[in-house]
């Protein structure tokens, strides 16, 4: 390939990858960790649409801009023998970008398959075995509370506004919900996240942190948060904790929602899978499925209940009321 030297054969551990879902924060992430003078963030790297970005420096960084600058028309460099080697030149590439000691670099779950091996085993990820194997870490930002991230990508599409940074104003229409699809959705993520859970297991280079555990409601991060990430990093805690961006969707699910009753109904279904709250390195709390466990009887209102486990509606005696204090995010994970 043109301009690309075979990649080195040791190890890539000043890599960071920050694997999350869509809509799961990794810009308000991204904009505190690079505060800190040891870090470096990259945008989304499998992004397919950056390597015609209007801004020079996500095109700098887009695999798919490099991958057709450098190899010209030597159609061999894409096949999937080859993969491995190309995407580590990439890597050496964004080396070359900055000398930072840690380099954090965003991978979404749905662009994680664009990277793959020759052959590779139905419900893996080529990926995520070439992170281990090239010993680089990952930071699993996740939201347990999977209708969040459902809600912020339905808003965003009907606004076109996928980003705000600072005290901009941003419209919250109210979205109306496809049941059907809103539950096929939870079940995939569910998956997703079985899948990460699975491929990471055992391995130290593995650190998960729930959004909500990382950021309070009005949008800073938890400095305690932020001192377990710095400890598994490797750097000293010294973060900003305002991210430059803000959040879309400030307002309660029941408000939030146009039928919000008929998706509640929903989601207490008995037929319907639970949302994983297993976490090996964030300590359990609950409130954080999507999809409540099987009623008692003498409980709290049906509206209460699933609520409260939604993790966005208290019961109605406390709202108003002060939050309580986080855990934090956890240390890096151990075997399950």
């Amino acid at each position: 390939m043109p301009g690309v030297s075979v990649p080195s054969t040791g190890g890539y551990d000043d890599f960071v990858v920050l694997l999350a879902r869509q809509r799961s924060g990794t810009n308000a992430l991204r904009s505190v960790l690079k505060t800190h003078p040891e870090i470096h963030c990259f945008n989304e790297i499998l992004n397919a649409s950056h390597r015609h970005a209007e801004r020079p420096v996500l095109r700098r960084q887009s695999y798919f801009r490099w991958l057709a600058n450098h190899a010209g028309g030597d159609a061999e460099q894409f096949m999937p023998e080859q993969q491995e080697t190309v995407f580590l030149g990439f890597l050496d590439h964004l080396r070359r970008l900055s000398r930072f000691p840690v380099k954090v670099v965003d991978v979404k779950y749905n662009t994680a398959h664009l990277i793959a091996l020759p052959y590779q085993r139905l419900g893996t990820c080529g990926l995520l075995e070439l992170i281990r194997e090239r010993e680089m870490r990952v930071l699993n930002l996740v939201r347990q509370n999977y209708l969040r991230p459902y809600l912020s990508l339905k808003r965003a599409t009907v606004t076109g506004v996928f980003g705000a940074r600072g005290d901009r104003a941003v419209e919250e229409p109210v979205v109306r919900i496809d049941v059907g699809e809103l539950l096929w959705t939870l079940e995939q993520s569910r998956r997703e996240d079985a899948l990460v859970e699975h491929a990471f297991a055992g391995y130290t280079g593995y650190l998960k942190c729930e959004y909500s555990e990382v950021f309070a409601p009005e949008g800073a991060a938890d400095p305690a948060a932020l001192g377990r990430i710095a400890s598994w990093l490797g750097v000293d805690p010294t973060f900003g904790v305002v991210p430059k961006t803000r959040k879309l969707t400030a307002l309660p699910l029941w408000q939030a929602i146009e039928n919000w009753d008929e998706v509640e109904a929903a989601l207490r279904g008995p037929h319907l899978p639970i949302a994983s709250t297993k976490s090996r390195s964030m300590p359990a709390r609950g409130g954080r499925g999507v999809i409540p466990p099987p009623e008692r009887p003498g409980s709290r209102s049906s509206t209460a209940r699933c609520s409260a486990r939604l993790g966005e509606i208290p019961p109605p005696r406390e709202r108003g009321s002060a939050a309580g204090s986080r855990p934090v995010c956890g240390a890096a994970a151990s075997s399950g």
